[in-house]
């Protein structure tokens, strides 16, 4: 009976609870209590994040840089550490081959450069002037002996002189006119010396002359090797007395712009539909101590492929595709190239 008179009450009090908070609402108007878990209009929720591995590269990544040729380095200019220009010399091949090459291709030039310049000239002035005095000088030769040759025509019609006079004296005008036609053919051929076809011939030689000249040149600047861009040296991996071949799959030297760094970052395949550019990047990691820094994605790699960098975790999966991402850091952010960091990418909803 106790039982029973402490169960009435109960079950009273729990059907009048659900008509308490009802009226407590028509209270309030109809309106549901206010929500304190909401943020405000245009304030950000953080969703959740992502974790990745990366290294830490130059901006413009580290440059395995090669000579183009093969031969032993003679020069090694470049110091580990130290700024360069772009087109400052980094080191150079023995290159006196290359050199002695250039020499004989500007003399080769030169020659050709000369001769065309003479053919386009053409003959000297003062032999076609004497041409032209020989022929002025036949000219009066032929003239005499016309005269002459006419008062011999007329002696012999008179039986004045022999036959063998007025032969000698028609001889003498013929050979004096084949003379001056011969003085004739010779001054044309002074005063059109150079043909089109020998000025095209010319100038031929002299274009190929300077094509092998620009390409002794170049053999020789490949025996340079030069700074591609401002930036730094990173690595210097070979000096002077070395090979370098062009078959070797090894670099001379690493060169980078050490003053912009980035983080090249990798994601598992599972992540990539929750990758945006222009994401808040934190970057931290054993070699950068307790200090956490901030970037965010410029860049996704459209291109799937193979882990390249591992966790070194137990249950990390290595058979999973990954994705690249390039993360670009704050100015003030410093570290070794090659530092391997961790990267936590942010998601969050407006």
């Amino acid at each position: 009976m106790k039982k029973l008179l402490l169960v009435f009450p109960l079950t009273v009090a729990g059907s009048l609870i659900p008509l308490w908070i009802y009226s407590l609402g028509e209270t309030n108007g109809g309106k549901n209590p206010p929500d304190h878990s909401s943020s405000a209009a245009g304030s950000t929720r953080v969703r959740d994040s992502i974790q990745g591995i990366g290294f830490v590269e130059p901006a413009t990544e580290a440059r395995r840089l090669v000579f183009k040729v093969n031969g032993v380095i003679a020069r090694c200019l470049a110091e580990v550490g130290q700024a360069y220009k772009k087109g400052d010399v980094l080191m150079a091949l023995d290159g006196r081959e290359q050199l002695a090459a250039v020499a004989v291709a500007d003399a080769e030039w030169k020659l050709a450069i000369s001769e065309r310049d003479k053919i386009l000239i053409g003959v000297n002035p003062h032999q076609i002037e004497a041409a032209v005095q020989k022929v002025e000088l036949l000219n009066e030769d032929v003239r005499y002996w016309q005269n002459e040759h006419e008062r011999a025509k007329s002696l012999f019609t008179r039986r004045t002189i022999s036959p063998s006079e007025y032969d000698k004296i028609f001889s003498e005008w013929n050979h004096a006119r084949s003379a001056l036609r011969q003085a004739n053919a010779d001054l044309r051929y002074l005063q059109h010396f150079v043909r089109d076809e020998d000025r095209a011939v010319a100038n031929a030689r002299a274009v190929a002359a300077a094509a092998r000249l620009d390409l002794a040149r170049r053999q020789l600047e490949d025996t340079i090797l030069r700074a591609p861009f401002d930036g730094n040296v990173l690595e210097v991996i070979k000096r002077d007395g070395e090979g370098s071949r062009l078959l070797d799959p090894e670099a001379v030297a690493v060169f980078g712009d050490i003053s912009r760094l980035r983080i090249r970052a990798e994601f598992d395949e599972r992540f990539v539909a929750r990758l945006r550019v222009g994401q808040k990047a934190t970057v931290s990691g054993r070699g950068l101590g307790d200090a956490t820094h901030t970037g965010r994605v410029v860049v996704i790699k459209p291109v799937m492929g193979k882990k390249t960098i591992f966790s070194r975790s137990a249950t990390e999966r290595k058979d999973l595709d990954i994705v690249q991402v390039m993360v670009e850091m704050d100015a003030d952010f410093s570290a070794p190239i090659g530092l391997e960091v961790d990267v936590k990418l942010v998601n969050q909803e407006q």
